[in-house]
C-alpha cells in the first residue's frame, strides 16, 4: 500500500486537480490491489498449511497430459 501512495503522489499536478473520476479510478484500482494480494496470500497459506486443502486446490488443476488431450480431441473428430 505504501508503494501505491507513493506513485499517486508521484503523479503530475496538485491533488486537488485531479478530477472526481480520476480519484475514483485510483481508489478502485488501490482497492482492487488489495483485494489480490490479500487473494494470493490466502491461496498461499492454503497451500502451505493444510495438506488436504493443498491437494484439493492441486486435484483441481488439469495435469499435463489431460490437457493435450483436450487440446487433440476435436482435431481427432473432424480428421
Amino acid at each position: 500500500m505504501q508503494d501505491l501512495a507513493r506513485d499517486l503522489g508521484a503523479i503530475a499536478g496538485a491533488p486537488a486537480t485531479v478530477s472526481d473520476e480520476q480519484a475514483q479510478l485510483l481508489e478502485a484500482q488501490g482497492a482492487l490491489r488489495a483485494f489480490f494480494d490479500l487473494f494470493a496470500a490466502k491461496a498461499s497459506l492454503a497451500l502451505a498449511g493444510d495438506p488436504d486443502e493443498r491437494a484439493r486446490l492441486l486435484s483441481l488443476l488439469p495435469r499435463a497430459e489431460e490437457r493435450r488431450h483436450l487440446r487433440r480431441e476435436p482435431t481427432r473428430a473432424s480428421g
